[in-house]
């Protein structure tokens, strides 16, 4: 799946282990108006008195609120993330380009990973290569479009600027000339590969020399070449030409589309049963994940009116009153919280959508789904 990407929760496994109870603060962080400075000298105080009202204890309660702050050096719109349990703050976040709205502070037996969840599916890094006969450059963009440093290629530049009138040799030389361009891009294909596969790039663009770009894109290997698009718009390599980033947008917010529409169709074809590869509804993805049977978990991005028992050992969640196959009951977690723990724990990935995408292919109005790993009911 290409975005929103199915996330590996199990990332997070070690954080849901811990007993908890769990502090859990989520806050706007940037800075950049006198207004948001002094909002943001209110902020300790107002999660102190809600999570003292939760029944925080007062270790807890000081490490969290002590790390309260804004982000240091970051624009609007930057958010915080700060989850703390026994005494100590377990994680500590800054979501560059994430909105906290109004925010929240909560005391539960889970902590709140959903705004870090909505925050990394929709990280989404990409390459722009610049491509000219003599190399190029690969421009990296990791998280959120944060820029990397860039890597050159320089190749020969032989022939490349000559122009022979004519003669017996002229056959020659532009065989000679397309190996040199053949051979640069190349150089450049390699260095492509080599960023694609360190940063996770799931899209690359191409900017630059037609000819160059055509030679480029046919040497760089099936899963590079998979992930590559031109953009025609922008022949000299400008990247600060407002033709690129709407270009760049396009592609990205294509990427979105198809994925989403992909992963809503195979839910459509599952019709939310099981012999057929899926299920719907809060119960019975809580039931597939018990069995450890979920290998993709979707869930909607809106809160759930269901809560689920989280549980302090396998199978880590059940329904309220429901079989709990000799696990402690920790607490009970509004049921996104806790399918999202569960799915950590049993190694299956998650997806957030917006809210009303499932309904739109799922009769029955379910709140959540899941793709399973096998078909056949466990004896």
């Amino acid at each position: 799946m290409t975005a929103p990407a199915a996330y590996p929760a199990r990332l997070w496994a070690e954080l849901f282990r811990r007993p908890g109870p769990w502090c859990s603060v989520f806050y706007d962080a940037g800075t950049g108006t006198v207004d948001s400075r002094h909002a943001q000298d209110v902020v300790p105080d107002q999660v102190a008195d809600e999570l003292r009202r939760q029944g925080a204890d007062d270790a807890t309660l000081t490490a969290i609120v002590e790390a309260v702050r804004p982000a240091t050096g970051e624009s609007r719109p930057a958010a915080r993330l700060i989850l703390a349990e026994s005494g100590e703050v377990r994680l500590d976040e800054v979501l560059v380009g994430s909105e906290a709205g109004p925010g929240s502070a909560t005391v539960g037996p889970v902590p709140d990973l959903l705004p870090l969840l909505r925050h990394d599916q929709h990280r989404f890094p990409y390459l722009v290569v610049v491509v000219g006969r003599d190399g190029g450059e690969v421009r990296r963009h990791t998280a959120h479009g944060v820029r990397q440093e860039p890597i050159t290629v320089t190749g020969s530049r032989e022939n490349l600027t000559k122009n022979p009138r004519g003669g017996w040799s002229q056959g020659h030389y532009q065989h000679r000339t397309e190996e040199i361009w053949r051979r640069n891009t190349g150089a450049l294909a390699d260095a492509v590969e080599e960023a694609r596969r360190i940063d996770g790039a799931r899209l690359i663009a191409v900017i630059g020399d037609s000819h160059a770009a055509q030679l480029l894109i046919t040497q760089l290997p099936p899963a590079a070449a998979d992930l590559t698009a031109r953009i025609d718009t922008i022949p000299d390599g400008s990247e600060d030409d407002d033709a690129l980033q709407a270009g760049l947008d396009e592609l990205i917010a294509e990427q979105y589309g198809r994925a989403e529409q992909a992963l809503l169709e195979q839910l459509s074809e599952t019709g939310g049963r099981q012999r057929r590869g899926g299920v719907t509804g809060i119960e019975p993805v809580a039931a597939a994940l018990q069995r450890a049977q979920a290998d993709v978990v979707v869930l909607t991005d809106e809160p759930a009116e269901d809560r689920l028992d989280v549980l302090d050992a396998e199978p880590w969640v059940a329904t309220r009153g429901g079989e709990t196959y000799g696990a402690g009951i920790l607490g009970e977690a509004e049921a996104r919280g806790a399918l999202l723990r569960a799915a950590a724990l049993s190694d299956a990935d998650v997806v957030l959508l917006p809210p009303g995408a499932l309904r739109s292919v799922l009769a029955d109005g379910a709140e959540a789904a899941a793709l399973l790993r096998w078909t056949a009911e466990p004896g």
